[in-house]
This record gives structure tokens, sequence and C-alpha cells, in this order.
């Protein structure tokens, strides 16, 4: 745990930096995903969309390797010396 700061609030800070980078790759995320769906209908001839049960699965799996990135983070936060954080 760093100097002066709970390990509580180090981890709640790296747990909303992995939200707020979940958030801002949703945007990105989408419109990749449109445009290989595009791909795959041109080429196939296949009539696949970008419903939006399938944008809230891409979402929660985005916000998941966020959150599964911010817990092992949180391993080495808690093992680490205060003296090497800074």
């Amino acid at each position: 745990m760093a100097m002066g700061y709970p390990l509580r609030q180090l981890a709640l800070t790296v747990v909303m930096e992995g939200v707020l980078l979940a958030l801002l790759a949703i945007g990105p995320s989408l419109l990749g995903g449109e445009l290989l769906y595009g791909v795959v209908r041109r080429v196939s001839l296949l009539p696949i969309r970008m419903t939006g049960g399938r944008a809230l699965f891409v979402f929660l799996a985005l916000l998941a390797m966020a959150m599964a990135s911010a817990l092992l983070c949180l391993g080495k936060l808690r093992d680490a010396d205060p003296a090497e954080i800074f």
C-alpha cells in the first residue's frame, strides 16, 4: 500500500479507472464490430446485423475484461513496496 493511502482507496481508484477505460473503449469497439459485420455481410451475403443485445454483450465483455485487468493490478499493488510506487 502506498504511503498515506489505505489499500481500499487505491483499490477504488484502480477499479474506477477500469470502468472509465471501458466506457471510453465502447465507441471504438462498437464501430469495429459494425465494420466487421459489414464485411461479413457483404462477403457471405448473410443478413446479419449488430443488434442491441449483441452491443450490450460487447459492452459487458469489455467491462469484464477491464475489471479483470484492474483486479490483476490490485494483486501487484497489494504486494508492492511503498517506496517503489513513487
